[in-house]
């Protein structure tokens, strides 16, 4: 008989493969996904069915017929509580009775099975955690060694990626006034070509017509879709960008106001997953501080320049003991 393990994320209804035993010892990962099958359906219902025949049974009428798809097979769901955290499968070549003594010791080693998942989870979920307090402190120092906005603004796409991967990404900054969002800085198109990185930094969007970015606005919580593809608003800045999941989330200002958005790219779709957008919100607050401090400064750098310039040009004044003299004095100084 050939025994296979599969993880079960409920949130996304998602299975993924786990494990496989077979009686010659080899561990070869086949795992087709029939949403429909035996396998999906325990996911979703939590109840053990036992198929003696998969040539007679409802759940194979599919794939009757096909190579591989003949014998019996049992789906014993992986519980803790009253959650399925997997599923785990017996198959035989040859159709097979399940009797009672035999589904119940499965079950049991389906007990001890669910536990084990559990605790890679929970320890998963651990150092998961511990690795994002790390990274975001350390890239809380980096933010910090600088409040020359264009550097912030490096400095935010550059170290992102060790919270949340990307392909490629941007920074788009958003203009209150006109109600639009402009790619200000870009890491990863490259590998499309010069001319798509130019696309990119020479794109602007008005948010109200954008749903992805209108979303994040509205709720100032992250947002990912599974396929661009599959969006039928979704336009590429480029046709040679060749890019499916996306993941997106607002910087928000302490006012409320969203000032900014992080954009990321995955090649393969169905990447993002809720742990990354948990991820990119802490590292979004991260980035509105930074954000913030770097834009305080640049404008009283500017009223410190104005306050020079004023002054320069009233000792400019002071020093001019004729109109025509003062306006040349004051010419100069600000064309200086």
């Amino acid at each position: 008989a050939d025994a296979h393990v599969f993880l079960y994320d409920a949130d996304a209804g998602r299975l993924t493969f786990g494990a496989v035993l077979r009686p010659d010892g080899t561990q070869t990962r086949q795992f087709e996904q029939r949403p429909e099958g035996l396998t999906h359906t325990v996911a979703r219902h939590g109840q053990t069915i036992v198929v003696p025949d998969m040539g007679t049974h409802p759940l194979y009428a599919d794939v009757r017929g096909r190579p591989g798809w003949t014998g019996g097979i049992i789906g014993i769901p992986l519980r803790m509580g009253q959650r399925v955290v997997g599923v785990m499968t017996v198959a035989y070549t040859q159709p097979h009775t399940f009797d009672g003594p035999e589904v119940r010791l499965l079950s049991l080693l389906g007990d001890d099975a669910a536990i084990a998942i559990e605790n890679a989870r929970l320890y998963e979920a651990e150092r998961e955690q511990r690795e994002l307090a790390e990274a975001l402190r350390d890239m809380g120092s980096t933010l910090a060694a600088s409040l020359n906005l264009d550097t912030v603004l490096d400095h935010l796409l550059d170290q992102i990626a060790r919270v949340v991967p990307y392909d490629a990404g941007n920074v788009m900054l958003v203009d209150p006034a006109t109600g639009t969002a402009r790619i200000s800085r870009q890491r990863g198109y490259e590998q499309f070509g010069e001319q798509a990185v130019r696309n990119v930094l020479a794109a602007s969007f008005e948010i109200a017509t954008k749903p992805n970015l209108r979303q994040m606005v509205e709720s100032k919580r992250p947002h990912a879709i599974a396929d661009t593809a599959a969006e039928p608003y979704w336009v590429m800045v480029s046709d040679a960008i060749n890019v499916h999941s996306w993941i997106g989330a607002p910087i928000v200002a302490q006012n409320g106001d969203v000032v900014a958005f992080f954009s990321l790219h995955k090649i393969a779709a169905d990447f993002y997953q809720p742990k990354h957008a948990y991820r990119l919100e802490a590292y979004a607050g991260q980035a509105a501080l930074a954000l913030q401090n770097a834009r305080l400064f640049e404008e009283s750098r500017r009223q410190v320049d104005e306050l020079k310039a004023l002054h320069a040009v009233a000792l400019a004044g002071a020093a001019a003991t004729t109109e025509d003299e003062l306006i040349e004095r004051a010419t100069q100084v600000i064309g200086e």
